[in-house]
């Protein structure tokens, strides 16, 4: 919904019964007020702005839901929920004073009735890739090998007789219809009996044509795509080591989407589609107070920074937090003005120049730990098991088979297992 001068929009959003606040997408009614404030623009001058942001973004290739804007991470767009077949979503998720990276199922945020997929961390997915990656190193001449083999027949001989016999027909069917031409042009047959047979042949090379031929030609295709992607994939684990850590160059390079990682975090991936690259861009976060950002770079706002350095020394003269804030001039509750005292972009990086020095940053984070351990605030965090890397397998014997190639690779895949180490890892 947009918004146009006058006008407001009520039940944008609403809260469920679980206290969440969700987007209304027509849950709830919505309703438009009319005239309900003055206006600061006319309707005209809006409505002019309006069309040239829309035309300038045009002259620049911009679309609203681009790739370009949503496939910022590795696995943007490439997560796919077995349950809803929705895409996943990154979330940044809390574990008392820890955060860490998880992918939620962008319907079960939405609406959790529609969708039971609960998240999975970025540590455990990258985990599941680096096992998968190993483990196809490791049975590559078991797995990849015979796969190769088996999409190479599959594409030199099926759907080629198949192409080769279709053409046969079309070829009869033109053969018939020319003899009809014949017979009408020396009146062996009745103007309504011609039309109605000429139609049906015409139809019927209408299918072989427009139809079968083309759908052929297009598996033909994809097989050849596959082949090449599997061969791709061979030549990269013929030369390569078992990896340790996740890496992002090999990831877009041999995966598409990964239907696998929420199944089993490891399975083999049966299909590989070719990874469409985009353009990097600079990932645009919340603007600190204290900040405004002019063409693109960030620069100190006098006026709120000042307030910033006056939130630090009323914090260090004993004053506490929200007091401190309202006393600088900053409309700001407890929890808000300790995360500002923690900013550690205060003290400048390559991005926002500084406004807090060091020491005074240090004096007031040593001063917030004080009066933390005195509140009994303090607590030791529980230490994070670390995801395993898997590096040396095992293979148990091969005794089914199967006729679809990805099947029997799969299956073959499943064989693999982990050796335990003495430690039990």
């Amino acid at each position: 919904m947009r918004n146009i001068p006058g006008m407001l929009y009520c039940k944008k959003t609403y809260t469920d019964s679980r206290f969440n606040k969700r987007t209304n997408y027509g849950e709830k009614n919505r309703y438009l007020i009319e005239n309900h404030h003055e206006a600061i623009i006319s309707h005209e001058v809006f409505e002019a702005v309006e069309a040239a942001l829309n035309q300038r973004a045009k002259e620049k290739g911009i679309e609203k839901r681009n790739d370009k804007y949503q496939n910022r991470y590795s696995f943007s767009g490439k997560i796919i929920c077995s349950e809803c077949g929705s895409t996943f979503k990154r979330r940044i998720h809390s574990s008392g004073t820890r955060k860490y990276v998880a992918w939620c199922c962008s319907k079960h945020l939405k609406q959790i009735t529609e969708c039971s997929m609960q998240f999975i961390r970025d540590e455990d997915i990258k985990t599941a890739f680096v096992t998968m990656i190993n483990k196809l190193i490791f049975g590559r001449k078991l797995i990849l090998q015979p796969l190769l083999d088996a999409l190479r027949g599959m594409s030199n001989s099926d759907n080629l007789s198949r192409i080769q016999e279709l053409e046969k027909q079309i070829e009869k069917n033109a053969e018939q219809r020319e003899l009809l031409v014949k017979l009408m042009a020396k009146g062996y047959l009745e103007p309504a009996l011609f039309n109605r047979e000429n139609n049906e042949l015409q139809m019927e090379a209408d299918n072989y044509m427009g139809g079968q031929k083309e759908a052929l030609i297009h598996a033909l295709n994809g097989e050849l795509s596959k082949v090449q992607e599997v061969s791709n994939l061979i030549k990269f684990t013929n030369k390569a080591e078992m990896i340790n850590t996740f890496n992002e160059q090999i990831f877009n390079d041999h995966i598409e989407k990964n239907y696998s990682l929420l199944k089993g975090r490891d399975r083999f991936c049966s299909e590989m589609w070719n990874h469409t690259k985009g353009k990097d861009v600079r990932k645009v976060a919340h603007t600190p107070y204290g900040y405004r950002i002019e063409n693109g770079i960030a620069v100190i706002d006098e006026e709120k920074a000042e307030k910033v350095r006056n939130l630090y020394k009323g914090y260090l003269s004993g004053l506490s937090l929200s007091v401190a804030a309202k006393t600088a001039g900053i409309d700001a509750y407890h929890g808000t003005a300790g995360r500002m005292l923690r900013n550690e972009r205060y003290l400048g990086d390559d991005y926002y120049p500084a406004i807090i020095d060091k020491e005074t940053y240090e004096k007031a984070e040593a001063e917030r730990v004080k009066r933390a351990k005195e509140l009994g605030r303090i607590f030791e965090p529980k230490k994070e098991d670390k995801p395993t890397i898997s590096k040396n397998f095992t293979i148990g014997q091969v005794i089914q088979k199967h006729t679809n190639p990805f099947t029997q690779a799969e299956y073959v895949y499943s064989l693999i297992e982990s050796e335990v180490q003495q430690d039990g890892s």
